[in-house]
């Protein structure tokens, strides 16, 4: 029989207490600190209901609380309903964080659990010492679900394929000696790479066994002259195998990683991502000289090669297309009745899966319907969804993957005709889109001190929104790709330099709670443009819904680059359309 949310919360209490356990972190994660999860290790989503990308549920002898941030409040409060799990708002005033809470409530001597596997070795230290000042332990132990969660899904086991040379930008053995170059410079024996995007970019093999990222579980440990992967070797072809083997790596067990590391000698200088690696391996690495950077892989992957650039390039158009024909259905459509959002989603899916090179979706797509439009990560089901009519705003986010590309785009568009506040929110919105995309910047600029040029146009008249306005996308890798963003913070993303062949969304939004959300999402290429100053490319082609649009709010520089935006969609596209459709692009542009 499935258990209640609250009948969970009460089992692992029940462990809690054998155990002596005053209060359970439980986040978002697994072993590799992914952003999007296996099944098997949905494990905060399992006990709280809450479906979220992002948050964290602590569990205490007699109160229960999830931390998430603004893109997930109206979310959680909804999923969150009928459970004794509380919510608590970060970044809202008077919210305590986790730390400052646990401090607050519990008693000089308890004892909190995190899972070793699922926290990072920074996040470990953070928890520890601001949790030691008023006499709490933090006990890192094994995984509890393992005891209470029964019907459990098993790890994932799909097939790994190889990216082709063709799109892969650059051979196996190249990337590797880049990244013994990086290991060199940090005098380095050995790397420890623990990111499963990290993994797949180096070897050029992609995987499915998590939904919407082409990436398979493994461990990777590069040293001077070889390398070792930690993987189920099931999962490979020979063709593969010979391939890894020609490039000097020996596939081993997957969950021989902690046995490995803890068997390097003294003399081993292992360099790990504290941020990255989780605190389980750490320990086992406590015999090694640890040299603590950040992961080199991630900044060789950032950064897109030409190749890669043009390929992605050709990727947009087709996506384009897609996007644009999946619009004019749903049109179609709304002339003799209702569509429902998840429809629609499924949809977009379609008309992707109908051009060339494509994987699956990079994420499940956001089609959210007036006021579902105003939660940031809206999911439609076929049990919980609104019916699309022909009226009134709707906003649209999706990607898909393709073996040339990842892509990412959000259009809001008008169902009849717009108010005159719809018109200003929304033309407020694409100013800000427009003020980042003519960015000119020097040479280590990093994306904190860009954000604000999305952010102005809506600060002008006391508007805001709660996310951050970009975040890295990867090339046929995960949608959401470290480490460059446009944020409002001194995050990883806010203070990471952008440099060339970044590809980073630029998504400003305006979300008004009950009745519409405003996103207007482009993808970007920083670009050197020769003089020590970098701009930004836009890759990303479709028309935005100029009944939106508020042309007296529009300085005459912004009209010119909407206009020969415009003119990029339609002389990019239209050799992939019928005549029909390029005379409703043509109208639309």
């Amino acid at each position: 029989m499935k258990l209640t949310i609250n009948e969970r919360i009460a089992k692992l209490r029940e462990w809690m207490h054998s155990e002596s356990i005053q209060a359970a972190i439980i986040p978002s994660a697994d072993p590799h600190m992914s952003e999007y999860l296996p099944d098997y290790w949905k494990t905060r989503e399992w006990l709280s209901g809450f479906t979220g990308s992002a948050g964290t549920v602590v569990v205490g002898i007699d109160t229960a609380g999830l931390w998430t941030d603004s893109r997930y409040f109206i979310q959680a409060e909804s999923e969150l309903k009928g459970t004794v799990i509380q919510l608590h708002k970060m970044g809202e005033k008077g919210v305590l964080s986790i730390p400052d809470w646990l401090c607050k409530t519990l008693f000089s001597g308890d004892r909190i659990y995190v899972d070793a596997s699922c926290i990072t070795l920074a996040e470990f230290r953070k928890y520890r010492d601001k949790l030691k000042g008023s006499a709490l332990e933090v006990i890192a132990g094994d995984d509890v679900f393992r005891h209470i969660w029964e019907d459990r899904p098993p790890l994932p086991a799909h097939p790994v394929f190889e990216h082709p040379r063709e799109f892969c930008g650059k051979p196996m053995g190249e990337k590797l000696s880049e990244i013994r170059r990086e290991m060199k410079q940090q005098s380095a024996s050995h790397l420890l790479v623990t990111a499963l995007d990290e993994i797949a970019w180096t070897l050029n093999l992609r995987g499915s066994d998590v939904e919407c990222n082409p990436v398979f579980l493994a461990w990777l440990v590069i040293d001077e002259e070889k390398a070792t992967l930690f993987s189920d070797n099931s999962k490979f072809s020979a063709k593969i195998i010979g391939q890894l083997e020609e490039n000097g790596i020996e596939i081993r067990p997957y969950r021989h990683i902690e046995d490995f590391i803890a068997g390097l000698t003294e003399n081993t200088r292992l360099m790990i991502d504290p941020l990255q690696v989780n605190y389980r391996i750490s320990v086992a690495a406590n015999k090694t000289n640890l040299i603590e950077k950040s992961s080199p892989v991630c900044q060789l992957k950032a950064s897109k090669t030409h190749e890669e650039i043009d390929h992605i390039k050709e990727a947009m158009r087709r996506d384009g297309v897609a996007v644009f024909r999946a619009f004019e259905w749903l049109k179609q459509q709304l002339k003799s009745g209702t569509v429902p959002e998840y429809v629609l989603a499924e949809k977009l899916a379609f008309f992707r899966s109908q051009q060339s090179n494509y994987m699956g979706e990079s994420f499940h797509a956001i089609v959210g319907y007036r006021g579902n439009g105003a939660i940031v990560h809206y999911r439609a089901t076929e049990s919980h969804f609104s019916e699309i009519e022909k009226e009134g705003m709707l906003l649209v986010d999706s990607g898909g993957q393709y073996l040339d590309g990842t892509t990412d785009i959000t259009r809001t568009i008008h169902l009849s005709e717009p108010n005159d506040r719809e018109r200003q929110h929304f033309t407020l919105v694409l100013k800000g889109m427009i003020a980042l995309s003519r960015a000119v910047f020097p040479e280590g600029t990093h994306g904190v001190q860009l954000d604000i040029l999305a952010r102005q146009p809506l600060w002008n008249h006391g508007l805001n929104y709660g996310h951050g306005t970009g975040h890295g996308v990867g090339y046929f890798l995960n949608v959401h790709e470290p480490p460059q963003g446009f944020v409002p913070n001194l995050s990883q993303r806010g203070t990471s330099v952008l440099r060339e062949g970044m590809i980073t969304s630029n998504e400003p939004g305006y979300y008004l709670e009950g009745h519409y959300g405003i996103r207007c999402e482009n993808l970007v290429v920083c670009r050197d443009r020769g003089d020590g100053f970098q701009f930004l490319e836009t890759l990303t082609l479709m028309a935005f819904d100029q009944k939106l649009i508020n042309p007296d709010l529009l300085s005459p520089e912004e009209k010119t680059w909407l206009n020969e935006y415009h003119q990029s969609v339609y002389r990019e596209l239209s050799s992939l359309l019928t005549e029909s459709e390029r005379l409703i692009l043509k109208e639309q542009c």
